[in-house]
Order: C-alpha cells, then sequence, then structure tokens
C-alpha cells in the first residue's frame, strides 16, 4: 500500500497565506484604530470598540494561526501529524467562540450610543 503524501499546490499556498496576512493585517488595524468592521449580508455592518474589537481581533489571530499552521504542516516531512490537526481544530473552536462572544457583549452592553 502506498502512502499518501499531502501537497498544497501552489496557488492554494498563497491564497492561505494571503488570507493569513490579511487577517493579521485588519485585526491590528481594527485594535490601533480601535474600530474593527465587520460587513454584513444586509445592512450597515458591525463595528467594534473596546473589548469586542480585542475579542474580535483574537478571533482574527486564531484563523490566521490556523492557516499559517497549515501552510507550514503542507510544507514538512511527514506530513499530517496528529498535533497539527489537533492545533488547527483548537484555534477554529477558539476563534469561533472569540467572534461570537464579541457579538455577546456587543448586544448585552449596557452603555447606548
Amino acid at each position: 500500500m502506498k502512502a499518501v503524501v499531502f501537497s498544497l499546490q501552489g496557488l492554494v499556498r498563497m491564497v492561505c497565506g494571503l488570507l493569513a496576512a490579511f487577517f493579521l493585517f485588519y485585526g491590528v488595524r481594527g485594535i490601533y484604530l480601535d474600530d474593527l468592521f465587520v460587513p454584513t449580508r444586509r445592512g450597515n455592518g458591525i463595528h467594534f470598540h473596546g473589548l469586542p474589537a480585542w475579542m474580535a481581533a483574537g478571533a482574527l489571530f486564531c484563523f490566521a494561526a490556523s492557516l499559517i499552521s497549515y501552510l507550514v504542516g503542507s510544507l514538512e516531512n511527514p506530513p499530517n501529524r496528529p498535533g497539527d490537526r489537533s492545533f488547527n481544530k483548537w484555534m477554529k473552536y477558539l476563534g469561533t467562540g472569540l467572534f461570537f462572544g464579541a457579538f455577546l457583549v456587543v448586544i448585552f452592553s449596557t452603555h447606548k450610543k
């Protein structure tokens, strides 16, 4: 039986790298300006300020770390180590939790603008 070799094509690597760089840049920019904007399908989108902005930026950092780990894992030998998949899974869970937590903080915040 032949071993399956895990290899990403060049275009997929480039897209993953650019997406990770965009997530990192957008998160840092949102924290720096204290205004992280999340567009929505309908409406004007959501602006995060303060703690929710930090939480949403943390979610973007988790998603970027997951993409970078996926990229690095595709270049290593032997590929597909169980630790890499576990790291990706937990980064996605943590990022999703932070992102929805930021929405909850905005929804249940006591201050009105």
